[in-house]
């Protein structure tokens, strides 16, 4: 769990493998393609590395279904790994992207979260008050 909690977002950081978003017609499917992708990238790593086939198939399977989930393992990488786009990557997001593109990613990562989950992300604050106001939108349009 540790090795797919580090690396389930490895391709972004291999400018040359990495997944595009616009080469997707859906969301969902680009990022089942980023998962894969992550996941090919870890196990080349692995088996690099000597790593036994059983710990090599467990991340590879973890990663791969990070961003759909799937049974209580995979839920909490999933869960954890959207639970740090708003704590974390969520500002950083909107200086890339327009509030359009801000707006639907929020949307899609709020909607999976499980309830309990969703309360702590009403939690976060932002300093970027566009960002602040943007999330409790969407918290209001999700939660009504």
């Amino acid at each position: 769990m540790k090795i797919a909690a580090l690396g389930h977002d490895i391709e972004r950081a291999i400018e040359e493998q990495k997944v595009i978003r616009k080469d997707y017609i859906s969301y969902d499917d680009f990022k089942k393609a980023h998962a894969l992708n992550s996941a090919r990238i870890l196990k080349e790593m692995m088996v690099e590395c000597n790593v036994k086939k059983e710990l090599i198939d467990d991340v590879f399977f973890l990663v791969s279904s990070h961003e759909i989930g799937g049974n209580r393992r995979v839920d909490v990488l999933r869960n954890a790994d959207t639970i740090s786009f708003f704590h974390v990557n969520l500002p950083y997001y909107s200086v890339r992207n327009d509030a359009e593109e801000t707006k639907r990613r929020c949307l899609w990562g709020y909607k999976k979260l499980p309830d309990t989950l969703k309360r702590v992300v009403t939690n976060f604050r932002y300093k970027d008050k566009e960002v602040e106001f943007l999330l409790r939108g969407i918290i209001s349009f999700s939660d009504p």
